[in-house]
């Protein structure tokens, strides 16, 4: 069976390549063989790349200017970045990606924010939804997400007509597939975001080397007002730990920045970390993969997170991340979280399984 997986799977975002990389090893556990749909927009390249001046162009003036200083100023570190995400790429993607006109017998749409709008000249991408552009005897979608809901009748009728193309919805949270079944849609299955699916010993194999600084609370940031920074400072200084912030965009007042982390350092930055502090869904669900403490903030749009950790009963690692005073180490009892995933593991497993087995 010729299976091909439609994602964001060379986006330079730790989570979107690696929930790739999972669907991928995922079928193949259940003994298929899978390859990438090979596409990858302009309007996502545009985004990686070191630098673009049509992106540059397509901000505003501010902003436009403030990204032509960012990369004159510190291009070696964006550089090193971009390297690093397209040694992975090149090693972990690229050799399993078929062309768009590739003819499949099933197409897997997601996991990742697929569905989201994809900015304000294209909105929804009518790809990511089973278009005809895309050829496969049939189409489905697997932890599929969008991110904020449609509000909007026009945008709801759009997401109706578009989902309409697939013949079996999965998606990632509960919310999404409330709203869905809302729109008409009788059956919507729920499943666990593909990086969960897999064991911490399988994720091994991308961390090349150890990472030569230990002792340390990783804050990985990606809202910019989730976590008071100051506070996980002290936070670590209390546990007598460096703190380690990681995120895509360099500050050079501030040392403790690692800005040029690829996907195989950022697996080892959670491996290694004593405590994370994470505004990202992926990062808290790497987390929970190689069982370190961690604590989720409440301060932004976190229904993603909210579900995972209500589903695994971890609602306590859901703090007001400007509020740290009095935090100690949560004490996580991973036995029983495990426990709970698996459950999930086996049913977004059976649904993938069932889906291949239907002609």
């Amino acid at each position: 069976m010729k299976i091909g997986i439609l994602t964001y799977h060379k986006a330079h975002n730790y989570g979107a390549i690696l929930q790739a990389l999972a669907t991928r090893k995922v079928l193949q556990s259940l003994g298929y063989e899978a390859y990438y749909v090979d596409y990858y927009p302009e309007y996502h390249r545009n985004k990686y790349v070191p630098f673009s001046l049509k992106e540059m162009i397509n901000r505003k003036v501010k902003l436009g200017w403030k990204y032509l200083v960012s990369y004159i100023k510190f291009h070696k570190l964006i550089k090193q970045r971009y390297d690093n995400f397209e040694t992975f790429i090149n090693r972990n993607v690229v050799p399993y990606c078929k062309p768009l006109s590739y003819d499949f017998d099933l197409v897997i749409y997601g996991s990742d924010q697929i569905w989201r709008k994809q900015n304000k000249r294209i909105g929804y991408n009518p790809i990511y939804f089973g278009s005809d552009v895309v050829k496969a005897t049939r189409k489905i979608s697997f932890a599929a997400s969008m991110g904020e809901l449609p509000t909007t009748e026009v945008d709801k009728a759009q997401i109706r007509k578009l989902c309409g193309n697939l013949d079996e919805l999965s998606v990632r949270e509960k919310s999404l597939c409330q709203f869905l079944m809302k729109l008409g849609f009788k059956k919507v299955s729920v499943n666990i975001d593909p990086t969960l699916l897999i064991e911490s010993r399988s994720w091994n194999e991308y961390i090349p080397t150890k990472r030569k600084e230990s002792n340390y609370v990783l804050l990985y940031n990606l809202q910019k007002d989730a976590f008071d920074i100051n506070q996980v400072k002290l936070f670590a200084d209390k546990i007598g730990c460096k703190l380690v912030i990681l995120q895509g965009s360099v500050d050079e007042n501030n040392e403790n920045i690692d800005s040029t982390s690829g996907p195989s350092e950022f697996l080892s930055l959670i491996k290694g970390a004593k405590c994370i502090f994470s505004s990202s869904f992926h990062g808290v669900a790497f987390s929970i993969i190689f069982g370190k403490p961690f604590y989720a903030s409440l301060n932004f749009k976190a229904d993603r997170v909210k579900n995972l950790l209500e589903t695994l009963e971890i609602e306590k690692c859901f703090i007001d991340g400007h509020h740290l005073s009095g935090l100690s180490l949560p004490n996580i009892n991973y036995e029983m979280v495990y426990l709970k995933l698996s459950k999930l593991k086996e049913e977004s497993i059976s649904y993938l399984s069932s889906q291949i087995h239907i002609k």
